[in-house]
């Protein structure tokens, strides 16, 4: 632990100083560190390799070779075992930039539980939409898709959506055209609503504080249908946010900034 905090230190204090001379790499070498840092994993190496290349070359060199590196995260970090089916071969193509960035910050994520199985009704590839959609709010990501540490339980579980930290009576939008299924209440979701899209794809909304729609309603893409609350089994106000398609769920952070 002591390693840990000492050389998260040392490793933020080198990239503010260098972000004054080289901002735009600098950017992308902060973007990693934050996700190693996030990890339980030996930190001496790098710091040595930092050591080195500070000691031994001008600023401008070690920001070039940190540049050029495209391993710059070990590959023995990234769980690359964990997607369940494959991306498209052409991701120039098929992927932008941002999306692969998200994907491997998820991969990164779930590299503590490697150990675990990925469970049945749930796939951890990228699969892109055939039809448009927005954000269902504005907020902070809490508490993301896929293994954690439960909040309340304080046990290793499967968190099947992703959490957006919001004040409570935030307006909630529906992720695309679709068809209102359920709006129902019970101890875990809380109040929430569950929509019908395209090709197979649902969404649920849940920790509602209260919901402005009706089952069998058709409702249209960043349409408001209900305020965001803490109803249900929480520890404060969010938006508990579930993609999933022909019964299997998946990650909304490829999709949502």
């Amino acid at each position: 632990m002591d390693w840990k905090l000492w050389c998260s230190s040392f490793i933020f204090v080198a990239v503010t100083a260098l972000k004054l001379l080289f901002p735009e790499q600098t950017n992308q070498l902060r973007e990693q560190v934050v996700i190693l840092i996030d990890m339980d994993m030996d930190y001496r190496p790098w710091v040595m390799e930092v050591g080195r290349l500070l000691s031994e070359e001008s600023v401008y060199e070690v920001m070039g070779e940190v540049a050029e590196r495209q391993d710059a995260i070990p590959k023995e970090y990234v769980v690359a075992h964990t997607f369940d089916a494959p991306i498209d071969d052409d991701r120039e193509t098929n992927i932008d930039d941002e999306i692969l960035r998200k994907i491997e910050a998820f991969q990164l994520s779930q590299e503590a539980y490697a150990s675990y199985e990925v469970p049945a009704n749930v796939s951890y590839a990228y699969d892109h939409l055939s039809f448009d959609y927005t954000a269902p709010v504005e907020g902070v990501c809490s508490s993301g898709f896929g293994y954690r540490v439960h909040p309340i339980d304080h046990a290793v579980s499967f968190h099947y959506g992703t959490d957006y930290e919001v004040n409570e009576g935030t307006p909630i939008l529906a992720f695309a055209d679709g068809i209102v299924t359920d709006v129902l209440e019970e101890s875990g979701y809380g109040k929430y609503i569950c929509i019908e899209h395209e090709d197979g794809w649902r969404t649920l909304y849940a920790h509602c504080s209260s919901v402005s729609v009706k089952t069998g309603q058709r409702i249209q893409m960043g349409e408001r249908i209900g305020e965001s609350g803490q109803t249900g089994r929480v520890t404060g106000p969010h938006l508990h946010f579930e993609l999933i398609c022909d019964g299997v769920y998946t990650n909304p952070e490829f999709f949502l900034t």
